[in-house]
């Protein structure tokens, strides 16, 4: 079911009002004519007023039709878009009116040239509705790189009044126009908004210029043939790696064009997106397969990185413990097993002593943690008895912790949570994804994290809470064997310590109070115990790990 042609008519009106306001605006400041001046000014309310008629159509039609598609729902988020940047274009254009008003020297302003701006300004315009309405990447495109050439003219003309202040003459007039220029440069900003609102009303996923044209890039240096007008694009949101990551793939025509290429496409910062390769080589030559090949890697510029890499089918751990399958939980935790401990820990294991810092790691985002929940500042008095606040149960064990270092290193994920875990029941596979912070380190920094991602699962009803603990105690299960079997003496201590760490980070991602001081409480029984056990100057090796404190 398409949008009605009332809908469509309202964005029809709003851009040719806005056009007529630009071009308004561009003749009153060539001839300085009042009558158009105040055209400018009278017609900003009725645009105002057109922008809330434009939405209004697209959201009653989406709230009183629920069985439109997905497509006409994009469409109306990107109106939406696009109506509110046409109303900023004209707000813009009534500030460049007012501004003559301070302009004491109007010679000086016909001496710069405005023209080669709003033709780029209204060439665009123009663009907009052919663009959506066609689903034209291409001219979707064309607008969004129409920012760039106005903020190049802006830049010249920005620099040659800088040169004339400089001079001490006029400097009211040549402020003025500075100020002129600058909301005909915030037009440009406006008119990109544009551009992307409307590529994702064709790709149904919002992604900016920047991105759009490093998938290009990536894409074009790679073996996947997609073409623009079949590509199919899906983000993730709510990842916490800082990278904006999609999924791509070339919808088949046909059936006979076979299944979808598909690839994951990751921009974010040089440094970690360059890490992020490293460390994806690195784990092709230790477990070929588990991790993604890299596809193709491009450097946007100085700062900024693109990777492209193999896509894997499956689901991720969390999935799979949180549904109702059991046998498909025992599978995938049966495979991750083998993969750790036949695989992994056993080839990349180097003996010697290896630091560890899950104190310092805790320290550094104490601060954040109180952020957002600052009642779990502990006070150093109780009634009468004094204890220790959280900063110096951390300080205590961090002086601990220096006195037990990992026996042995192995290649750790970094960021071992089971969202980052996928199983492919289909082939019985383990792969493991987002592996930029992988490095040799202690193997109970993976453990710890991997535990606490379950734990801190916000689902607290049976059976699934029990699918919860069961996939806890069969992990730290297998990790308490591999220490025993490789000679691991302090493996207790060190887990209750990098337990506490994780206990108190996670409680950056909940918001359900009672959850929070829980893992809080168990992060001090923890360090607690650590700190007594201490002064009791016993061996390490008869500090016993509390498994209790892992379940709910």
């Amino acid at each position: 079911m398409a949008i009605e042609p009332k809908a469509n008519q309202d964005i029809h009106f709003l851009l040719i009002e806005v056009m007529g306001q630009v071009a308004t605006t561009a003749f009153y400041l060539n001839s300085f004519d009042q009558t158009h001046g105040l055209r400018v000014l009278e017609r900003e309310g009725y645009i105002d007023n057109l922008k809330v008629t434009v939405e209004n159509g697209y959201f009653s039609l989406i709230l009183t039709q629920p069985d439109r598609g997905q497509n006409e729902v994009n469409r109306a988020r990107a109106v939406h878009a696009i109506s509110t940047n046409l109303q900023q274009i004209s707000s813009f254009s009534v500030n460049i009116v007012r501004q003559v008003e301070y302009l004491f020297d109007r010679s000086l302003w016909l001496t710069f040239d405005a023209k080669s701006m709003f033709g780029l300004i209204e060439k665009c315009l123009e663009q907009v509705l052919p663009a959506l309405d066609d689903k034209d990447i291409g001219l979707a495109l064309s607008i969004c790189h129409c920012e760039y050439e106005i903020d190049r003219l802006y830049l010249k003309n920005f620099k040659r009044i800088m040169a004339e202040l400089r001079d001490g003459e006029s400097i009211e007039s040549y402020i003025t126009i500075l100020f002129i220029f600058r909301y005909m440069e915030r037009i440009g900003d406006a008119l990109l908004k544009i551009g992307e609102a409307i590529l994702f009303a064709i790709l149904g996923e919002k992604i900016r210029i920047r991105q759009f044209e490093a998938l290009q890039q990536t894409l074009a240096k790679s073996d996947m043939d997609i073409s623009l007008d079949r590509l199919s694009l899906h983000s993730y949101w709510g990842t916490r790696s800082g990278c904006n990551i999609s999924k791509v793939a070339n919808e088949p025509t046909s059936v006979a064009t076979g299944p979808a290429k598909q690839a994951i496409f990751k921009t974010g910062s040089l440094k970690k997106i360059g890490q992020e390769k490293e460390n994806l080589d690195r784990w092709q030559g230790i477990a070929p397969g588990l991790a993604p090949r890299v596809l193709t890697f491009h450097q946007e510029d100085e700062n900024t990185g693109a990777l492209l890499v193999e896509f894997f089918s499956g689901n991720n751990l969390q999935e799979i413990v949180l549904g109702d399958n059991s046998n498909l939980t025992g599978n995938a935790l049966n495979a991750l097993r083998k993969v750790l401990g036949e695989k992994v820990w056993p080839s990349t294991k180097k003996v010697g002593a290896m630091e560890t810092s899950y104190m310092d790691q805790v320290l550094k985002r104490l601060d954040s943690i109180l952020q957002v929940h600052s009642y779990l500042r502990r006070q150093q008095t109780l009634g009468d008895l004094e204890v220790d606040s959280t900063a110096t149960l951390v300080e205590k064990c961090m002086r601990i912790e220096r006195l037990l270092p990992a026996p042995f290193s192995v290649f750790i994920h970094g960021d071992f949570n089971v969202n980052n875990i996928i199983y492919d029941e289909n082939t019985d596979t383990i792969h493991f994804i987002d592996v930029h912070r992988s490095k040799s380190a202690d193997y109970i920094q993976d453990v710890a994290v991997y535990l606490i991602s379950n734990f801190r699962l916000p689902v607290f009803e049976s059976p699934v809470r029990d699918q919860i603990n069961m996939a806890i105690r069969d992990f730290y299960g297998f990790a308490k064997t591999f220490a025993h079997e490789h000679h691991d003496t302090t493996f207790d201590v060190r887990l209750a310590i990098a337990l506490a760490r994780s206990f108190y980070t996670s409680t950056r991602f909940q918001l359900n109070s009672e959850f929070v001081k829980d893992m809080v409480m168990r992060a001090n029984f923890l360090l607690e115990k650590v700190i007594v056990f201490n002064e009791g100057q016993e061996s390490w090796q008869a500090f016993l790990f509390p498994e209790e404190v892992l379940y709910l």
